[in-house]
């Protein structure tokens, strides 16, 4: 069972308290904050958004331990627990707590701001199915017998493109009784998979950062500034290496351990970044084919599809 109350007290003096029922779905508004909650087998997803012109926080307990997935579309918003482990959950970022029964903890909204969070609980008994399928799990699910909430990852990571696919196939979910249940528990495995291999990953290059001597790391993040002032430029590394004053092998060796990806592959992520940017706001699709360097537009395309997994034309629709 949940609770969600407001930290400041009502007309009695007493703070307003909301116990989430078990039915499938519920949506209710305390204090000018709005909840809509989806319960299912493995956990529930609940929905939070404020949008006013005061300070607010909202208050979250449970009774059973679970781990709260969180994803920010709106403005940062404070996590304060009741260890004093607290998280700030920028805009589009996300990040996991562990949620340990009696141990409640705060969502804190300053004024004026504009605020929407998805929160994905995930049952500490489900989790505990996949204790051996992935080594990040080890760590939250064996701190279930700890004390405090707190979160599981550190720093929070930016919500990529495949992450907001799926939580807008969450809010456009058509499908009623058991098929939406289905659906959702589906979605929100997905979620977490998609965290767990964006941490592993993550993990993994931070190793490989931390053998980058200062000095090339200067270099390299001056390559890093290069790429990204003239990507509409036609790029060799030869020539950047020259430019920086280094070779191409260490420039090439070092920018994949530093930031995990080839200088190739990390021009075109900046490419189809910009090409996205601008088809939000309208630039057509053979202006921003030429503006990014692209002379062919369907070379344009096929790289915009392998790097979004839509094509352009599908993402103007």
């Amino acid at each position: 069972m949940n609770k969600f109350y407001n930290s400041k007290p009502d007309s009695s003096g007493n703070p307003p308290i909301i116990t989430l029922k078990s039915s499938i779905t519920y949506e209710y508004d305390i204090n000018d904050i709005h909840l809509r909650k989806t319960s299912l087998g493995i956990g529930n997803i609940i929905e939070i958004e404020y949008n006013e012109l005061k300070e607010n926080s909202l208050v979250f307990e449970t009774n059973k331990s679970c781990i709260g997935i969180y994803f920010n579309i709106g403005d940062a918003v404070q996590l304060i627990a009741s260890s004093n482990n607290n998280l700030l959950l920028k805009k589009m970022h996300h990040n996991s707590v562990r949620i340990h029964k009696d141990s409640p903890y705060r969502l804190v909204f300053d004024a004026n701001g504009h605020y929407k969070i998805f929160q994905f609980q995930l049952k500490s008994a489900y989790l505990s199915t996949l204790y051996e399928t992935h080594p990040l799990l080890e760590h939250p699910i064996n701190d279930f017998e700890g004390q405090n909430t707190n979160h599981c990852f550190g720093e929070s990571q930016y919500i990529t493109l495949f992450m907001k696919k799926v939580m807008e196939e969450i809010n456009t979910c058509n499908y009623t009784g058991q098929m939406r249940k289905l659906f959702l528990e589906t979605k929100i495995q997905e979620i977490l998979i998609l965290q767990l291999t964006m941490r592993k990953n993550i993990s993994g290059e931070r190793l490989k950062q931390q053998a980058v001597i200062v000095k090339d790391r200067e270099i390299l993040f001056a390559a890093k500034k290069h790429i990204d002032e003239n990507f509409r430029k036609p790029l060799t590394i030869v020539k950047l290496a020259r430019y920086l004053g280094t070779n191409d092998h260490k420039l090439k060796k070092g920018f994949k351990d530093l930031f995990g990806l080839t200088i190739f592959k990390y021009l075109q992520n900046v490419r189809m970044e910009h090409a996205r940017s601008m088809l939000a706001n309208g630039t057509s699709i053979n202006d921003i084919s030429y503006f990014i360097g692209y002379s062919n537009i369907s070379n344009f395309s096929n790289a915009f599809r392998s790097h979004h997994g839509f094509t352009p034309g599908d993402y103007m629709k």
